[in-house]
Order: C-alpha cells, then structure tokens, then sequence
C-alpha cells in the first residue's frame, strides 16, 4: 500500500512540476544553450529513453530478447544500451536487426547500440 502511495504522490509531482518545469526549461535554455553535458533537448529525450525503459523494459525485453530476465531492460540505462547488451551477449533475435540499423542510422554512429552498452552499462569511456 506504501509503494502505491508513493507512485500516486510520485506522478501528481511529475504532472504538476513537469510539465512547468519543461516550459520553464525549454524556454530557459531555448536562449542559454551552452551546456558541455548535450542540449536540453537531448538531456530531455535520454531521460525519456531510460523512463521508458523502466517502465516499458520487460515489454521490451519480450520482443528483442531470446531469453528473459537476463538484461538490464527495466533499469535506469538507455534502450539502445539494453539492445547493445543483448546483441553483445548474443540474444538479440535477429528479425529485430533494422531497428538496431535504424538507431545507427539516427545518431549516425556505427554500433550505436553497442556504444551504448559500454558507455551506460559497462561504464568504458573509449574514444574513437
């Protein structure tokens, strides 16, 4: 009953404070965009990419995964981290490949989701 408790109090603090705080943001940096750590709008997407991990990983785990439980999906990490470990570990189900592609393709970066997976999992900072 607690953890409820706290998921309620949880989303009526990100609906209040998110939203206003994205407008505030938004604009903020809309003119102040100087940040070494990526623009605001990429900080934005990484932490809908990990919230939507957590909350959607098993799901995706299911659909990429040829086994279960045994990946970081539905932890704080990116999805293309999760998709760089299963592919690292040989269980990602080959009919998922162009997504994979896909995401090169996006950041323009070859084995992105392999990056990824050493950079947020593995913690390795290899610079090319």
């Amino acid at each position: 009953m607690k953890d409820l408790l706290i998921l309620i109090v949880a989303i009526v603090l990100f609906l209040f404070l998110g939203f206003g705080g994205f407008v505030y943001s938004a604009t903020y940096y809309l003119f102040h965009e100087k940040n070494k750590q990526g623009s605001y709008c990429f900080r934005i997407a990484f932490g809908i990419d990990c919230f939507a991990n957590i909350v959607g990983g098993e799901f995706i785990e299911a659909l990429v995964s040829t086994e279960r439980g045994l990946t970081s999906f539905g932890t704080n990490v990116s999805i293309s981290a999760c998709i760089g470990e299963t592919i690292a570990e040989n269980r990602f189900k080959a009919k998922y490949q162009w997504f994979s592609k896909l995401l090169d393709f996006v950041f323009n970066e070859k084995d992105h989701c392999i990056n990824s997976y050493r950079k947020e999992i593995l913690k390795l900072n290899i610079k090319k």
